[in-house]
């Protein structure tokens, strides 16, 4: 749900943050940034999945995301990629989501799950998830 007030807070908190150059703060802002980025994942997605872009007249959710974050086409094509993929596999979003994958763990899968496979892996996802973890 989109809430203004917890986005300032957000902004506030990241303002205030200082990250100590030690090993366990480092990890914990980390695994905390993979779990943001699996929140933007899922909204990319819903958002292209509804094709909202259209009403910023963008060509698609690839050019709304360079547009509108300033991102590389590269970086933008990555994101709604895996955006996409994710919506089509709701364990890994979750597990993604509750920081039980991390970033790397998904991008790994993501790679060896084509257009020709993620039928079959999202049958099994939800067994495959915990090993994978």
């Amino acid at each position: 749900m989109y809430d203004q007030e917890v986005l300032a807070e957000l902004a506030e908190t990241i303002e205030k943050l200082q990250i100590p150059p030690d090993s366990v703060a480092i990890a914990q802002v980390l695994a905390l940034r993979d779990r943001l980025d699996a929140l933007i994942a899922e909204a990319v997605g819903a958002f292209d999945a509804a094709q909202l872009w259209d009403m910023d007249s963008a060509t698609s959710m690839t050019a709304w995301v360079r547009d509108k974050a300033s991102m590389t086409s590269n970086a933008a094509h990555h994101l709604v990629a895996l955006a996409g993929r994710l919506r089509k596999l709701p364990a890994t979003a979750t597990a993604y989501r509750n920081g039980t994958l991390s970033k790397g763990q998904v991008e790994v899968i993501l790679a060896k799950v084509d257009d020709a496979t993620i039928s079959a892996f999202a049958e099994a996802e939800a067994e495959l998830v915990p090993h994978l973890a």
